[in-house]
C-alpha cells in the first residue's frame, strides 16, 4: 500500500460500546502498528464508525475498556503481537467480534492457517481498491448482525427456560432458592464492575448454581450455607453439584460458557486442592470466579457477619478469591453503603462542614473514639474533633458522605 503522512492528531474517541443488547456503537476497531497505513484504511473506511489503536496489546485494552465492536480489522504483520495471536485471543476476551485480517501479501500459507484455525471471517488485501475494502466490511458487518440476532434469539429462549427450572427449583429446595436470589443480585453486580464480556451467562449461571443441590435435602444444605458440622456423606454429597449442575446442561445449546462457570465454580484463584486438569488463576472463566466469591460472601453474611467483615473474611483466605474480583465486590459494597443523595468523598478536616455523614470511625491517635459511622457531622460535634485533633492528633482527612449539592 502506498504511504501517506499521517494525521498530526487522533480523532476523537467514541463512546463506549453498549455491554448488552442491540449493536455496538463502534462498528470497526481497526489495529495496525504502521501509523500512515492506519490513516489510510481509516480514510478509506470513513464511511463506518471506526476507532483506532496502533498494536494488539492495545486492541485489548480497548475491547476490556469500552465493549466490543461488530468488527476488527487487524494487520497481519505487527510488531510484538501479531495479526493472528491478536485473533487468537480475541476468541477468548471477545467471541462475539467478527474477525478479518489486513495484509499486504497474499500468502496461501497465511490463508490456510488462519481460515483453518477457525481465527478469521475474511482475508483482505492493501493492493486492494478501495472499494472492495468496502465490500467486505460489508459482509462482515452483516455477518455480525446475523450473529447478534441469532444470539439473542438462543439467549431470551434460554432465559426463559432458565427462569423456569429456576421456579420449578424453588418448589423443591426453598433453602437453595434464598440463596439464589442473593447470590445473583450480587454476582450481576460483580459482573458489571468488572465489564464482564458475556454478563447473560454469568446470570444464567447464577440461576442454576444450586441445580446440582436438587438432590440434596434442604437441612443439609442449610448447614453448608451455616459452615455446620457435615457427616461424610453428606460433603461428598454437596462437593459433587457443580459437576452434576454441569452434566444436567449437557445436551442444552450454546451453554457451554455456562457449564464452565458451573463446573468450575468453587476452584481456588491459586489451585490449591483442584484436580490436575483443572484451571487455575486467570485460567479459571471470569464467571466461576465471580459467582465463587459471591457465595462465598453470601456463606459470611448468612452467619451473621456484616458486609465489611464478610469482605475481611474473603480477604483473609489468601488464594482461594481472584483479587480483582475481591476488589471489585469491595466497591460495591461501598456503592450499596453510600446513601441516597450523597457522595463518598476524602474530605480534610479543615475542609469538614455540618451535614456531612462520617463513613467510618473517628478515632485519635491515642485510641479515644470521638464518634462512629454514620454519624451526621454537627458544628458541635466538628469542633469537638478539631480540639482532640490540637491536643491528641487524628488523621489529616476523613472518608464522608457528601450532599450532592454540597459537593467540595
Amino acid at each position: 500500500m502506498p504511504h501517506a503522512s499521517a494525521p498530526t492528531q487522533s480523532p476523537p474517541r467514541a463512546a463506549p460500546a453498549p455491554a448488552t443488547g442491540g449493536a455496538p456503537q463502534i462498528q470497526l476497531l481497526l489495529v495496525d502498528d504502521d501509523p500512515s497505513d492506519l490513516f489510510l484504511v481509516q480514510r478509506a473506511l470513513r464511511r463506518f464508525r471506526a476507532e483506532a489503536v496502533g498494536s494488539g496489546a492495545a486492541a485489548l485494552d480497548w475491547i476490556r475498556e469500552h465493549g466490543p465492536p461488530e468488527v476488527l480489522i487487524t494487520d497481519q504483520y505487527m510488531v510484538g503481537m501479531d495479526g493472528l495471536e491478536l485473533l487468537r485471543q480475541l476468541r477468548t476476551a471477545a467471541p462475539e467480534v467478527v474477525p478479518v485480517l489486513l495484509t499486504g501479501h497474499a500468502e496461501l500459507e497465511l490463508a490456510l492457517q488462519s481460515v483453518n484455525e477457525g481465527h478469521v471471517f475474511q482475508i483482505l488485501l492493501k493492493s486492494w481498491p478501495q472499494e472492495q475494502w468496502v465490500r467486505g466490511v460489508d459482509a462482515a458487518l452483516a455477518h455480525a448482525a446475523l450473529q447478534r440476532a441469532e444470539r439473542e434469539l438462543v439467549q431470551k429462549t434460554l432465559t426463559g427456560a432458565v427462569r423456569a427450572l429456576g421456579e420449578a427449583l424453588a418448589l423443591a429446595n426453598p433453602v437453595a432458592l434464598g440463596h439464589t436470589l442473593r447470590v445473583r443480585e450480587r454476582a450481576l453486580s460483580l459482573a458489571e464492575r468488572l465489564r464482564a464480556p458475556r454478563p447473560w451467562e454469568i446470570d444464567m449461571a447464577t440461576q442454576l448454581s444450586q441445580l446440582g443441590t436438587v438432590n440434596i435435602p434442604p437441612v443439609v444444605l442449610e448447614r453448608v450455607l451455616l459452615d455446620r458440622e457435615l457427616k461424610d456423606w453428606e460433603r461428598g454429597l454437596y462437593a459433587g453439584a457443580p459437576a452434576r449442575a454441569a452434566d444436567l446442561l449437557a445436551d442444552l445449546p450454546r451453554m457451554d460458557g455456562v457449564r464452565a462457570i458451573l463446573r468450575w465454580q468453587r476452584l481456588r484463584y491459586d489451585g490449591a486442592g483442584g484436580e490436575a486438569s483443572a484451571p487455575r488463576g486467570d485460567a479459571i472463566p471470569l464467571g466461576a470466579r465471580i459467582l465463587a466469591c459471591a457465595v462465598a460472601f453470601d456463606r459470611a453474611e448468612l452467619q451473621g457477619h456484616s458486609p465489611e467483615a464478610a469482605l475481611g473474611a474473603l480477604r483473609q483466605d489468601r488464594g482461594a478469591f481472584d483479587p480483582s474480583v475481591i476488589e471489585a465486590l469491595r466497591q460495591v459494597i461501598e456503592d450499596l453503603s453510600i446513601p441516597k443523595g450523597y457522595l463518598r468523598r476524602t474530605i480534610p478536616l479543615n475542609q469538614l462542614v455540618p451535614g456531612m455523614i462520617f463513613a467510618e470511625d473517628v478515632i485519635t491517635r491515642r485510641g479515644v473514639l470521638l464518634t462512629s459511622k454514620d454519624t451526621t457531622a454537627t458544628g458541635q460535634l466538628l469542633d469537638r474533633i478539631r480540639t482532640f485533633a490540637v491536643a491528641h492528633g487524628v488523621q489529616d482527612a476523613f472518608e464522608v458522605f457528601v450532599p450532592h449539592d454540597r459537593e467540595v
